[in-house]
């Protein structure tokens, strides 16, 4: 078994040790994430940039989108 722990504080101010199960705001860094495992899934041959989004994502096929109508 691997051993596990938290390391740092989570408050300065206070001097509150770091927990295992803290909870972190990571704001933009999905884009990152998500972009990395996408560009994997091309290495791996899966799919490519030109293929359309509904070959990965069925649903998008029949999209349809509104637009806005000014009133009369």
């Amino acid at each position: 078994m691997r051993d596990q722990g938290a390391f740092g504080v989570a408050d300065i101010d206070q001097a509150s040790p770091l927990k295992m199960d803290a909870m972190f705001r990571i704001a933009s860094m999905t884009k990152a994430v998500t972009s990395t495992a996408a560009m994997q899934l091309i290495e791996q041959g899966r799919f490519t940039l030109d293929d359309p989004v509904a070959k990965i994502f069925p649903d998008f096929a029949n999209l349809q989108i509104r637009r806005a109508t000014s009133p009369a």
